[in-house]
């Protein structure tokens, strides 16, 4: 859904004006522009709304502009999950980081799970052993957060549709919004071994499909690994070899040449809509 005149009429709609803004939590640090908010969520009558969704633009060459907005989602409109696998580096496939993509009837949603990092900070997997970092879940607009990592970043994405149930998808939906909120209340330290991008998405599907991954896996201080642990237990498409799966869902250059326009999402994914 494109929120400004013109765009595309969806569902999920973009509440104007009642952004609830930054949380005590969120004024206590100079946090980084794209950490400054934290999500929060109401849930009424099948609808979910979220303040503090990440809406940024990232143009070739400038600094990134981000804003925020609050938007409304119908939990009976989620069609699919997505996965996504950001390598840092093509050499070091495994080193890389991973989130997750909702499909409404007329929308998308991604959510990244972060350390939250202040303005005098960077990313260390060191530093996140020892407490340095906040925990945030981030939800924000594909655009925000596809091509912050595709143009400013200059990351390959592989996004992959996952086999999972509708019924699923808005269970797995929930609890990352159950989740968003508690962080709100009561921040939560990230741990690059034991609360990171990945294990934390395992335990949100465990949540949702009892037993569908042990306690630890590989893919936790591997995050490349996880397209390889869900193609093995079925929750991405075996029909093709992994590799060709990886080759084929790969998006960097598409969504690059498609830019940040109303119908981005719908264009990233035109090669698999008769799948």
């Amino acid at each position: 859904m494109d929120p400004r005149p013109g765009g595309r009429r969806a569902r999920a709609v973009d509440v104007r004006g009642v952004s609830g803004g930054a949380t005590g939590d969120d004024r206590r640090a100079p946090w980084k522009p794209e950490h400054a908010r934290r999500a929060r969520a109401e849930i009424a009558d099948g609808k979910v709304t979220i303040e503090n969704v990440r809406d940024g633009r990232h143009p070739p060459g400038g600094p990134p502009e981000i804003r925020w907005t609050t938007r409304r989602y119908e939990l009976d409109r989620i069609r699919r999950l997505w996965f996504v696998v950001e390598p840092f580096v093509p050499s070091l496939p495994f080193v890389a980081h991973t989130f997750v993509a909702f499909e409404f009837e007329d929308d998308f949603l991604a959510l990244s799970i972060e350390a939250r990092q202040r303005t005098d900070q960077r990313y260390s997997i060191v530093a996140g052993l020892f407490g340095a970092y906040e925990l945030i879940y981030v939800f924000g607009d594909e655009r925000d957060l596809f091509l912050g990592r595709t143009v400013h970043r200059e990351h390959e994405l592989h996004l992959y549709p996952l086999v999972t149930p509708m019924i699923e998808a808005q269970a797995f939906f929930l609890t990352t919004v159950a989740t968003a909120n508690a962080l709100a209340e009561r921040p939560r330290r990230y741990d690059s071994l034991r609360a990171n991008c990945t294990n934390l998405l395992r335990r949100h599907a465990n949540q949702v499909r009892p037993g569908s991954f042990p306690p630890f896996t590989l893919a936790d201080v591997m995050p490349g690994r996880s397209s390889t642990l869900l193609y093995r237990k079925g929750w991405i498409d075996t029909n093709a070899s992994e590799r060709e799966l990886r080759d084929a869902h790969a998006i960097r250059a598409r969504a690059n040449a498609i830019g940040p326009v109303a119908e981005f999402s719908e264009r990233v994914r035109a090669p698999w809509r008769n799948d």
